[in-house]
Formats: structure tokens, C-alpha cells, sequence
């Protein structure tokens, strides 16, 4: 049985949420992630993640939303890459926003946002900021909404024990070692090991510049090198990260187990 809404009729849809189905909506962006991985890195993350909750709890799987806001010199690499595709804020906010108030006027009150990608967490806030003045929703109310990225559910500690060699903080973490393992767990075939960066990460300095200039930024679109990136991590990431999303939902959505287990 599919978990992905978008496969699912709406009378087997509403059996599900019916039954206790909670929905997940992953977003994402197409933004670049070095030679070695691709633009949709963020958005097949959050994709991947999402089914593995989903396979952990009883939950539904949004059509996601594959764009995010624009990618930045200092946490994405810029902007200016071929293929990059950054929306505005308010587009980023409004579509969130309208994304969770259709969930919920149909019945889907308890839903969980999975994200992929950096630049989107404030807008990704603002647009359940706004969807919850819309709905008029109240705490203990019906309308549940938790929000979270994959990257803040893993600590140092973590990644001391994934790694030999962790990374000094996962803000290096753009396309490097960590994000390259889980995409070489999730989708091996779309990661060229022999393009992997060799450069390490730039010091940027305390403050923006605007308008961005690409020299600022590194050769790559990563913002550190990806060796010793492995399958093996990845899948440890993988299912850490799921499972730590999976008990936060449990928590906050009482969320019952998988579909069919």
C-alpha cells in the first residue's frame, strides 16, 4: 500500500485519515550541491525522509513542494548556479500557508513538515504563522502543525560516533560529508563519487553583502569536501534521523503505528 497521497484515490485517502492517518508534507528546493550531487538533493532528502517516517507511523505523504527560498553564499553557496531556482519569500510563505489551510479544511488537521533545505525555516514558520490566524486555530485545538529539519535533529556526539572524522559543526554541512552519505544511502545513483569537492570550508565574514557576488563564495557549490562520505553513515543518518522525526511525531500528533503493520 502507497503512502504517497498523490497515488492514493480520495476515497482511500479519507479511510486513512479517517483511520488516524497524519499527513506529511515535505519541502525542499533545486539548488546546487556541488559536481557530485544533484539540484534536487533537498527536496529527495526530504522526500526520502518522509517515507521512512511513514514507514515507522501511520501517516500520508503530501505531494511536496519541490522549490525553496533562494540559496545563499554563506549556507547554500549562492545563488547564481545553473539550475538553482529560488523562490521569493512571500511565494515560499504563501504557498505553505495555502498548502496547510486546504489540508486542514479537508479533514487533515494533523500535519508534520518535513524540510530539506536551509533557507527555508523562517518561511516555513511564517506560512504556519499565518495559516493558524487563518483557521483560527487554537492550542489543544484540532490543527497540529510540527515543524522540522534533518539536520538539527543530529548532534555532535552523533557525529562523532557516524564518523572518524566528523565535520566541526554540521553548518559546514551544505553538499560536504554528511548530506553526500545520506544521499549515497538514499539514491546511490545519482551521486558521482569521482567529482567529489576537495576544498575545505571558507571563513566567511560576520555580515551579508548585497548584491551577491559569486566570488564570495567557493568554486563548488558545496561548502566543504565530501571525503569520506560512505553508504554506510548514511544509512545510520537515515535511520537516526527518521526515527528521532518518527518519536517527535508520536509525540506531538499521536500518531499511531505504520499503515498495515
Amino acid at each position: 500500500m502507497t503512502n504517497w497521497m498523490a497515488e492514493l484515490s480520495w476515497s482511500a485517502l479519507e479511510e486513512r485519515v479517517a483511520a488516524g492517518a497524519v499527513v506529511l508534507l515535505p519541502v525542499g528546493a533545486n539548488e546546487s550541491h556541488g559536481p557530485h550531487l544533484p539540484l534536487g538533493t533537498d527536496r529527495i532528502c526530504a522526500c526520502g525522509f518522509a517515507e521512512e517516517i511513514a514507514g515507522r507511523i501511520d501517516a500520508v505523504i503530501a505531494p511536496e513542494i519541490p522549490w525553496g527560498f533562494r540559496s545563499q553564499i554563506k549556507t547554500g553557496g549562492g545563488s547564481h548556479w545553473v539550475g538553482n531556482i529560488g523562490l521569493d519569500a512571500e511565494v515560499l510563505v504563501g504557498l505553505v500557508r495555502a498548502t496547510i489551510r486546504e489540508l486542514a479544511i479537508k479533514g487533515m488537521t494533523r500535519i508534520a513538515i518535513v524540510n530539506g533545505h536551509y533557507e527555508n525555516v523562517w518561511f516555513i514558520t511564517e506560512g504556519c504563522e499565518l495559516a493558524v490566524r487563518d483557521l483560527d486555530a487554537q492550542p489543544g485545538g484540532d490543527l497540529i502543525i510540527q515543524t522540522a529539519s534533518w539536520w538539527d535533529i543530529v548532534g555532535d556526539d552523533d557525529l562523532g560516533a557516524i564518523f572518524p572524522n566528523p565535520p566541526e559543526s554540521i553548518e559546514y554541512e551544505h553538499g560536504a560529508l554528511v548530506e553526500t552519505s545520506i544521499m549515497l544511502a538514499m539514491r546511490p545513483d545519482l551521486v558521482a563519487a569521482d567529482k567529489f569537492p576537495q576544498h575545505g570550508f571558507k571563513v566567511f565574514p560576520p555580515y551579508d553583502v548585497f548584491p551577491q557576488d559569486p566570488a564570495r563564495g567557493n568554486e563548488t557549490g558545496s561548502l566543504a569536501t565530501s571525503n569520506g562520505a560512505n553508504a554506510e553513515a548514511g544509512a545510520a543518518l537515515v535511520k537516526l534521523i527518521a526515527d528521532r522525526m518518527a518519536d517527535g511525531i508520536r509525540t506531538e500528533l499521536k500518531a499511531g503505528p505504520s499503515h498495515g503493520a
